[in-house]
């Protein structure tokens, strides 16, 4: 049988090396995963107004098309909390769980 010493080396090293590949697959991984939850978010906003884009069949719709049809279909406004138009800005670039906590 093993040592402690080799036992906890090894458990140490197996700690080490599924850390650095759990990191390495987080940071490769990470734009695939926003570019994913933004076409998700775009496709809600289209399905709840699909009735006024005049279509029903959102669900069989590319990533591609449902961010061309929100680009030249929806415009976005941003307003402040006294329902001022903020110019510039993007709705889908304001982040929500930022803006709660100021």
């Amino acid at each position: 049988m093993g040592s402690s010493g080799y036992i906890l080396r090894f458990t140490l090293i197996m700690t080490v090396i599924t850390a650095l590949v759990l990191a390495g697959m987080f940071y490769v991984t990470e734009p695939y995963a926003l570019r994913s939850e933004a076409v998700f978010n775009k496709r809600a906003v289209l399905a709840a107004v699909r009735t006024q884009l005049g279509g029903d069949k959102f669900d069989e719709l590319s990533d591609q098309q449902v961010l061309d049809i929100f680009e030249k279909q929806v415009e976005q406004v941003v307003v402040n909390m006294k329902g001022e138009v903020v110019d510039g800005e993007k709705a889908e670039n304001i982040s929500l769980a930022q803006e709660k906590e100021t």
